[in-house]
This record gives C-alpha cells, sequence and structure tokens, in this order.
C-alpha cells in the first residue's frame, strides 16, 4: 500500500495492515487528506483474515467505510472487493452491509448496490489506484485498465462514502464533488439518488434494462433489437404537485418512487407502511424496493401480470394463469419442442431438431392457434415499413428468407395487417382470436435411413452419411470411397477407435468390410455436426458464448489426454482440426477422424513416419518426419488460437497481412494488444475478454517451436481446469513457414 495521509473526518479507511480477524471501522484523524502527489494503492487479495464472509459464501475485503456515529444504524456501506461464492472474479463495488447486535462480523448478507466493473471481474492481485490526476483507476493484474472515474481535467485530493452508499472524489476544499457513484448506477437507485433521463439501470447478467424515456419510465428485454415490456406515464399516478425543472428524472423516496417530468410530479406508491431504503432492477426484469424488516415492494407487477414478464417461461415456453409454463402443443400431431429441464418448466423449451441454415430448405411455419407474444400486447416494436400493410403470405415468406428470422406474428387486428419477424423468442402467451402468429420451426420432410440417408460431410477418404439402425438409434455411416490408401485408413480407424472408449473420442459402434457394401464404418450421431460449422460462420443462429466454447476446449484436450496417456498404446492422432470435432447435442466435443492416427509403443519416446496431417495445423517437427505425441498438442494450440478468434489460422477474405492467424497472434503478443484478437462478431466473447486472452497464451504455451518446451496434454488440462499455471518463459517462439504438401498423407483444410 502507498504511503497514506488523512483529511477530514469525512473519511474512514480500512487499514489493511492493521486488520483483525473481522474488520474494525476506523475513523478518520481531523485535518488530513489523501496526498494529491503521490498515489495510494490497494491490492486484491482473497480470502484473507481481513475479508469479510457472509452466510452466501461471498466475500467483500473493504477498503473503505461510511461514518456511521458509533453503531446506531441499522445498515453501514463500504466499499471494497467483492466477489461471489466461487470467488472466479472481483467487483470494486460498494456494499450495503446490515449490522446484527453492532457487529458486522455477524451481519446476514450483503448487497452490492453499484460496482465498476460488473461485467468484467478482476483476478487476484488487481489493483485500485487514487491519484490527484486520474481519480480513481481499477488495473487488473496483468496490468490492463478495467474502469477509471476519468477525471484527468479536475484534482482529486480525497475520497468519501457516504451513509447512503454515494462515493465522492472531492476537490482539495472538501466542497466540490468531482465524480460521484449516484450519476452512474448500475442496477440499484439508493434513497434519494436520480435516475435521469438518457441513464439506465441494467440488471445482473445484462439481460434487462430500465430507462426514463420521452415515453415513460421504459422496461426493456436486451434482444437485438431490444423489446419492451413495461412504459408509460399513465402507469404513475399524478402527485397533485408540479415543480420547475429543466430535466426529467425519477428518485426513489421512502414512501415511493417519484417521476419528474414535464413540470409534474406523479408517483409509483409503495402500499406498506415500512420506509424503503433502496430500489434494484433484478436479473428476471421486476423492480423491486426494499426496506426495513427486509420489507420488499415490486413497483412493476402491481402494474403488469407475471406471463408479461419476458422471461418468465423461458424461450418458447408458453405462460398461463399463475405463471404455469409449457411447452408449445403438437402442431398437426407433430411436437417440435421439448421442455429445457423436465423437473423446472421455467427454463424454457427448444426445438427438438434445431434450425441448420445448411437445411433452409426444410423450414417451414406452422401456425400456433391463439398464442402471442408478450410485446405485441401493450407495446408492439417499431415496424419495418417493409412489412407493413403486406399480405400473411408476403410476410411468412419475408421470414423464410431471412436466415436470422426465428418467427413471424402477423397482427391483423383492425385491418392492420402487420408483420413483425423474431430474432429472438422468449415467452408466450395465450391471446384473443383474431391475431395470427407463426413459429418457425425446423422439419424433415422424410426419415433417411443406412448408406441412403441425408450427406452429413465429405472427409479425407469417404463421405459421411446420416443412418438409422432398426432400433431406430441414429448413426453417421463413413464409407471409404476412391483406392488411394483406402484399406490402411479403414484399418487405422478400425485399430484405434474400435479398442478403446472415453466420452470425448466419437464411439465406433460397428463396421462393414463385406466387397457388396464397400468398407463402411457406423459412429455414433452428433446432431450439431463438426465445430468449424459453430466458429467460422457469422450466422446469428450459430454463434458459440464463451461458457460453450470453453467447455468445447477442455473436452477437446481430455479426449487426447486420453488418447496420449491413458490408452495401452499411446495413440497420437496426427489431424487435429476443427472439422474433426464433433458436437452433439449437448454440444459435448468428440475427437473423431482416426484416418492418420498412429499407434506407439509406450517405450518409444518418438517415431519416425511419413508426413500427415492438414497444413496449418502441422507442427514444425514434421520437416525431420520425427514426430511425438506433441504435434497433437501443436495442431490444438492452433484450434484453440481458432476457437478464440472466431477465425481460420489462413483466411484469405483478410487482408493480406492479417492472412495468417499466427503470424497476426504473434505481433499481438509483443504488443501486449491480444484482447484485439477476441472474436468481435461475439459479443458474449467480448464480456469475457480477459478469461480468452488468459486462454490465448495457453494456445502460445502450445504453439512452441521447440516440442520439448511444449505441455503435454494433462498438464493442458490442469492448466484449462485453474490447477496449474500456464508455463512463464515463452521464448521460443511458434511462427513457422509454411509445410510443403507434396508428401503422402497430407490432407488439404
Amino acid at each position: 500500500m502507498g504511503s497514506i495521509s488523512w483529511g477530514c473526518c469525512v473519511v474512514l479507511l480500512y487499514v489493511a495492515l492493521f486488520l483483525k480477524p473481522f474488520p474494525i471501522l476506523v475513523k478518520a484523524l481531523p485535518g488530513s487528506y489523501w496526498s494529491a502527489n503521490t498515489s495510494t494503492s490497494v491490492t486484491n487479495s482473497f480470502p484473507t483474515p481481513d475479508s469479510v464472509k457472509f452466510d452466501d459464501g461471498s466475500f467483500v475485503s473493504i477498503i473503505l467505510s461510511s461514518e456511521s456515529n458509533g453503531y446506531s444504524y441499522e445498515h453501514t456501506c463500504h466499499c471494497g472487493f467483492f466477489c461471489n461464492q466461487t470467488c472466479d472474479g472481483s467487483l470494486f463495488a460498494i456494499v450495503r452491509i446490515p449490522l446484527k447486535g453492532g457487529d458486522i462480523s455477524k451481519s446476514e448478507g450483503s448487497t452490492v448496490v453499484w460496482a465498476a466493473n460488473p461485467t468484467n471481474p478482476v483476478s487476484v492481485n488487481a489493483s485500485l489506484k487514487l491519484t490527484s490526476e486520474r481519480g480513481l483507476v481499477l488495473t487488473d493484474a496483468n496490468g490492463t485498465t478495467v474502469w477509471s472515474t476519468n477525471t484527468s481535467s479536475k484534482s482529486v485530493a480525497g475520497l468519501n462514502l457516504t451513509d447512503n452508499c454515494n462515493l465522492m472524489l472531492l476537490d482539495h476544499n472538501n466542497a466540490t464533488i468531482i465524480w460521484q457513484s449516484f450519476d452512474h448506477p448500475t442496477d440499484t437507485l439508493m434513497l434519494k439518488q436520480k435516475l435521469m433521463a438518457g441513464q439506465q439501470l441494467i440488471s445482473k447478467g445484462g439481460l434487462y434494462s430500465l430507462a426514463l424515456t420521452s415515453e415513460g419510465l421504459s422496461a426493456y428485454i436486451n434482444s437485438n433489437p431490444p423489446q419492451r415490456y413495461f412504459s408509460g406515464y399513465h402507469n404513475f399516478d399524478y402527485a397533485g404537485d408540479t415543480v420547475k425543472a429543466n430535466s426529467s428524472y425519477v428518485q426513489l423516496n421512502s414512501e415511493n418512487l417519484t417521476l419528474f417530468s414535464q413540470g409534474l410530479i406523479l408517483v409509483l406508491t409503495s402500499p406498506s407502511d415500512f420506509s424503503l431504503e433502496y430500489m434494484r432492477f433484478e436479473p428476471d426484469g421486476h423492480l423491486r424496493a426494499y426496506g426495513e424488516a427486509n420489507y420488499a415492494y415490486d413497483f412493476l407487477t402491481r402494474r403488469i401480470r407475471d406471463c408479461d414478464y419476458p422471461t418468465v417461461c423461458g424461450n418458447y415456453g408458453i405462460c398461463t394463469n399463475n405463471a404455469q409454463c409449457s411447452c408449445p402443443p403438437p402442431i398437426k400431431g407433430t411436437s417440435y419442442f421439448r421442455q429445457t429441464n423436465d423437473k423446472l418448466p421455467n427454463n424454457g423449451c427448444s426445438l427438438i431438431t434445431p434450425l441448420s441454415c445448411e437445411d433452409s430448405k426444410y423450414h417451414v411455419l406452422s401456425e400456433l392457434e391463439n398464442i402471442t407474444y408478450f410485446p405485441i400486447t401493450y407495446y408492439p416494436p417499431k415496424i419495418n415499413p417493409n412489412h407493413q400493410h403486406i399480405n400473411l403470405e408476403t410476410c411468412k415468406q419475408a421470414c423464410l428468407k431471412d436466415s436470422s428470422c426465428k418467427a413471424v406474428f402477423y397482427n391483423s387486428n383492425n385491418h392492420m395487417r402487420n408483420c413483425y419477424l423474431q430474432s429472438q423468442i422468449f415467452s408466450l402467451m395465450p391471446t384473443d382470436a383474431g391475431q395470427k402468429n407463426y413459429l418457425r420451426v425446423y422439419i424433415k420432410v422424410q426419415k433417411k435411413k443406412s448408406s441412403d440417408g441425408a450427406e452429413l460431410g465429405v472427409g479425407g477418404f469417404g463421405t459421411v452419411f446420416e443412418g438409422t439402425l432398426v432400433d431406430d438409434t441414429k448413426v453417421a455411416v463413413k464409407r471409404f470411397d476412391g483406392l488411394s490408401q483406402i484399406k490402411k485408413s479403414f484399418l487405422a480407424e478400425v485399430e484405434t477407435i474400435g479398442s478403446i472408449h472415453h466420452f470425448n473420442l466419437v464411439r465406433l459402434i460397428g463396421f462393414c468390410a463385406e466387397k457388396s457394401h464397400g468398407l463402411l464404418l457406423v459412429y455414433e450421431y452428433m446432431s450439431n455436426g463438426s465445430l468449424d460449422k459453430w466458429i467460422f460462420h457469422r450466422n446469428p443462429d450459430m454463434l458459440l458464448d464463451w461458457q460453450h466454447r470453453k467447455k468445447i476446449i477442455i473436452d477437446i484436450a481430455k479426449g487426447l489426454t486420453y488418447l496420449h496417456d491413458d490408452c495401452r498404446h499411446k495413440i497420437v492422432h496426427l489431424d487435429i482440426k476443427p472439422q474433426n470435432i464433433l458436437l452433439d447435442e449437448n454440444f459435448n466435443a468428440k475427437v473423431s477422424d482416426f484416418g492418420l492416427s498412429k499407434l506407439v509403443d509406450r517405450e518409444q519416446s518418438q517415431v519416425v513416419t511419413t508426413m500427415r496431417g492438414t497444413p496449418g495445423y502441422m507442427a514444425p517437427e514434421w520437416l525431420s518426419s520425427v514426430i511425438t505425441e506433441k504435434v497433437d498438442v501443436y495442431s490444438f494450440g492452433v484450434v484453440l488460437l481458432e476457437i478464440l478468434c472466431g477465425r481460420r489460422n489462413f483466411d484469405r477474405s483478410q487482408p493480406e497481412e492479417a492472412m495468417h492467424l499466427l503470424a497476426i497472434f504473434k505481433k499481438k503478443i509483443e504488443e501486449d494488444q491480444l484482447l484485439d484478437l477476441v472474436d468481435k462478431y461475439n459479443e458474449d466473447m467480448s464480456l469475457h475478454g480477459e478469461e480468452v486472452v488468459n486462454m490465448m497464451r495457453v494456445a502460445a504455451w502450445c504453439l512452441q517451436n521447440d516440442f520439448t518446451k511444449r505441455p503435454s496434454m494433462s498438464i493442458v488440462v490442469k492448466v484449462l481446469e485453474g490447477v496449474v499455471n500456464v508455463e512463464s518463459n515463452l521464448d521460443d517462439f511458434f511462427l513457422n513457414p509454411p509445410l510443403p504438401n507434396t508428401r503422402a498423407g497430407v490432407h488439404n483444410q
């Protein structure tokens, strides 16, 4: 911690160097300030003896506390580093802590009422600095600036946290507020805090937003585009007063929520005698105010029904009376939907057969009778001029031609004939007759069987078809085509995958080597196809979020670990690439295509073999034809980088200087600008940018030029699971010349 001087009795600082097992609030000494010339820094570390742990498992390490005139208050306000039960990241936050018997250590829970970095948690050893030039600056452990108060044009002298949980930066005279957290609300409004026109409350997780607009206080679900489910001045009661004010704002008072607009004072009143203390816009879209004795009141529910909340029954779920949830019924005798979780109906529903752009010719629109969508009833979205006053068939065709369209809502009431195309579907509800709504579903026109089934793809040595066994089990049938190396590849797959079993390896069900049928391999069916379709396409229907990508990465690593370490013979796959990673219906990743694999005795450290694999994924030691299992580690590093960046390792659509991903990767490492490489087409990836960058360092380790410096796949798994740290000495870099494509066994991408 930097040197600290104290000023005015407005500041209370919790000094980490002198903490006891439970924190003591130390009142500031009179006549002292934080120095304007020397920065003060506090480092994040969990857990420590100075941290307060709550009954829900969360922690807070207190930096600054409000002055509270002893312990007469029922709660206290503190700012510091806060983390949840898993503590996988921390927020610099203001925390409201109720007191029990005047003792903070016995409090039962805490409430985060403001956070500087709600969507970008920092890691252990992150730091918070107070400087006169920049104000507060939050920096992650890797040196990246995560957040700052951006007060570069003003001189900051002091820091104060009020009893009402308002964090303020003050000038030298302690008279001017340079910056305050009340002007930057996150998901909570404290008593007397204002939500100004143009500001928003964003719910935890970012799904919902609340804003004051020209149409009144409006609540939205943040789809693309945002969809409104509550709005209007008419929901407020006129208070009978007027006010002279140039601005519009909403303010929480002890007994109501007050709206100041156009010279009028309007209120949403709480029906209770309990005094309100703060209001939070919740992750479920509710606006709840909290008061003494744990009293809670929902300002919106008295004015809208349970079924008007967008996610009350999850995606595609139908909400009926008392918020009972169900899936859409069968359409013409065919069921297209199933519950995501049979035990939790409010988690929503999913399509039994997911939509696929490749099979768009099978898409049809099937009518759900007397069902509507939450925004249509009160707040219809803005209509596209091209979809206004058109007939039903034109509306349906517009959806079928639009790859992002999931549903059509066609409003024919009062001869409006308006067509609404929806790219995201949340909860549905029953409606009155007269409004037709069409949900887009995927329909297979016929059932395919055996090798006469739909073609799933073409591999290096054959074609893969969809098939069905006599017991209706779906399978993938690989038929070996042509003459070159057919038998060798067929035997390699049977010998390799036929004798082993692991959850992250595609399971071989059987094979056929009769002349009348040719050479066939029968594998388990993977409904979501190969990984390349999900990471290289820009279709919004097929964007994988960060959690799915992270799980897929770990799945691949576990599958390779099994091949290298846990089989009787060490198995080197030799052709790891996204096309050979298949995804089942739950997006579990499984390594496939063992046509080039090689079995190696445990006694052998390396083997000599002909060059085989796919250019772009092949390790540099292939030039000598002496290989180990570390060639798979290198290929994994390339695939890992492609997953994180959302692009191919060689992409001709890029400018010439950016075609080679590894070259750009090397340059960005040297410039410490790896965030630039995070898949910019996927917003969820950007929200987890720091975690993605950390995993890029794993890729760099796997891509070391010298194979002896690469980790084993078992070590990679431990790194991905947070058990082992990434090797820091990565001086032997991975940028290699392109390998020739003239030797036998080398595949093109």
